[in-house]
């Protein structure tokens, strides 16, 4: 009876996070994926606030395309005027 104030709250503890982990459990299995959507074709489409209109262009750096090249002469090269 003297531990009876201890084992009590941690029995019940103990209990919800067993009842929390079935419930992650079962939420990890429930997937719905998101409807596959057309890739954006300017700026607009990704950012509300822009006066521009342009297409949207991704700088790719590897190692192999940089290899023989110092990468601020790489940098100044891809640089938009």
């Amino acid at each position: 009876m003297d531990a009876l104030w201890f084992s009590l709250p941690l029995a019940f503890a103990e209990s919800c996070a067993f009842i929390g982990s079935i419930l992650f459990t079962i939420n990890l299995w429930k997937t719905k994926d998101e409807p596959r959507r057309e890739p954006p074709s300017n700026i607009n489409q990704c950012v509300n606030q822009t006066d521009e209109d342009r297409p949207l262009s991704v700088d790719v750096f590897s190692q192999a395309t940089m290899k023989n090249q110092n990468w601020c002469d790489s940098v100044l090269k891809t640089r938009r005027r």
